[in-house]
C-alpha cells in the first residue's frame, strides 16, 4: 500500500533554501567585518563576532529543515 506524498515536504525545502542562504549571508557579513576590523584598527569591535550567533542559528534550522524534507520526499 502506498502512502500519499505530504505537501510539506516542499515547503521545508524552500525554508531550508531561505535559512541557507541567510546564513550563508550572515557568515559572509562576518568576514567583510573581519576584513574591516584587521584594516582598520580604530574602528575594533564586535563587528565580526555579532553576525556569527544568527549564522549559525539560521544554519541549524537550515539542516534541521533539510532533514525533516529528506525523510518526508521518501
Amino acid at each position: 500500500m502506498n502512502t500519499p506524498h505530504c505537501s510539506g515536504a516542499k515547503s521545508y525545502r524552500l525554508s531550508f533554501i531561505i535559512n541557507a542562504s541567510v546564513g550563508g549571508l550572515l557568515l559572509l557579513l562576518g568576514l567583510v567585518g573581519l576584513g574591516i576590523e584587521i584594516a582598520i584598527p580604530s574602528m575594533r569591535g564586535d563587528w565580526a563576532m555579532g553576525f556569527l550567533p544568527g549564522a549559525v542559528i539560521c544554519l541549524a534550522i537550515a539542516l534541521a529543515h533539510w532533514r525533516r524534507y529528506v525523510t518526508l520526499s521518501k
